[in-house]
């Protein structure tokens, strides 16, 4: 056994101690054994050369890239250009949490860390790891910016170590600090995702599952939709007017039919602060959209939760007061909620003649163009 390695605390009891020993540890080019979500990890400095060294000895791959740990999704813009389209979509819906992210490097980024060659593979990726477990980010948090590298830990089989008592004690003897953790949360390695930026589509597109672990295809498909949401009060003229024009638009953007918008990357939603559930649309508002050009689709009125309200990556709302009502339900929903007309609330045509629908499908319309070419991807 190392000398240097503390005794191992009593098993998911991880002090702040352990966390400053690890943190030194990383800094004089020593290997820590901590938890993450997923598996254990052995993680070291990659701007220590013993460090690398080590790891790779443990790994048994004498070259490549190896995985950088972060511990906040801001960071990431060290190795890659977090504005570039799509990346920071990825960033937002997959971490933290059991995710591993290849990328391309940003090669300005790159150049002025220490130790490129190590984390930057020959085709220019670049494998980015933000952990949820609170014990890995706390480690990660102290190295302050400084690229720290990490492989798996193995188990007796050759699988990952999803407990600290599995991990071979080969490994255990390598490292200069070891943390028990317990269990980790997910027992299985993290899913690995690699963008494609060239990629058409839309938002939600351009990636592609190289690994399978915590999460599949199907479960990512859902997540990574960018969704728009249209709130009014029924949800019977107004919201879901709103929603098949944004369908619309979208699709014709795209060049696809509006069936194909969620394969796409979109998903545009409707619902009602005060709304019973399973209304039809308005006969009123389905002759409105109409004479636009527009099919108004299947459409039954369902209410505003805390989940819709969640899921959704903005939200327009068609009056001042059902923003209120989104503000009510959810507070951080703040950054992504605002009026769909910024000049005026959006008309009620309930009980109104044709007139008074063609005239809000119209302003609906208008108000549509201009916030889905300035806050939709």
């Amino acid at each position: 056994m190392n000398p240097d390695a503390p005794a191992h605390p009593e098993a998911g009891l991880v002090s702040p101690e352990q966390v400053d020993r690890a943190a030194a540890a990383l800094e004089r080019g020593g290997l820590v054994l901590m938890p993450t979500e997923t598996v254990y990890g052995v993680a070291g400095r990659a701007d220590r050369p013993e460090a690398v060294a080590a790891l790779r000895a443990l790994s048994g791959k004498p070259a490549g890239a190896l995985t950088v740990h972060l511990s906040r999704p801001e960071d990431a813009g060290r190795y890659v250009d977090v504005a570039a389209p799509g990346v920071a979509r990825l960033l937002a819906k997959l971490t933290p949490g059991p995710v591993t992210l290849r990328l391309l490097a940003d090669a300005g980024r790159i150049d002025q860390l220490d130790a490129p060659s190590d984390v930057v593979s020959a085709g220019g990726w670049v494998a980015l790891r933000l952990p949820s477990d609170d014990v890995a980010r706390a480690v990660l948090s102290r190295a302050d910016g400084a690229p720290v590298v990490a492989i798996g830990a193995r188990d007796a089989r050759g699988a990952g170590a999803t407990r600290f008592d599995a991990v071979e004690p080969a490994v255990r003897d390598a490292v200069s600090v070891a943390i028990d953790g317990g269990p980790t949360r997910f027992g299985k390695g993290s899913t690995v995702v690699e963008f494609e930026p060239d990629r058409p589509g839309g938002p939600g597109t351009g990636w592609r599952v190289v690994r399978s672990g915590v999460y599949d295809e199907r479960y990512l498909r859902k997540r990574m939709v960018y969704e728009v949401l249209l709130v009014c009060t029924g949800n019977t003229c107004r919201s879901p007017m709103a929603a098949a024009i944004a369908r619309d638009r979208l699709a014709k953007r795209l060049g696809v039919a509006g069936a194909e918008l969620e394969s796409y990357g979109y998903r545009v939603s409707s619902a009602g602060v005060s709304a019973g559930p399973g209304a039809a649309m308005t006969r009123e508002a389905v002759e409105a959209l109409r004479a636009l050009g527009v099919e108004p689709g299947e459409h039954r009125s369902s209410s505003l939760t805390t989940e819709r309200v969640r899921s959704a990556d903005v939200i327009y709302a068609m009056t001042d007061s059902h923003a209120r009502a989104v503000l009510a339900i959810d507070p951080t929903a703040v950054a992504k909620l605002s009026r769909l007309d910024p000049e005026a609330d959006v008309l009620d045509p309930i009980g109104g003649d044709a007139g008074l629908y063609h005239e809000t499908a119209g302003q609906i319309a208008e108000a549509l163009s201009q916030r889905l070419a300035d806050d939709v991807p």
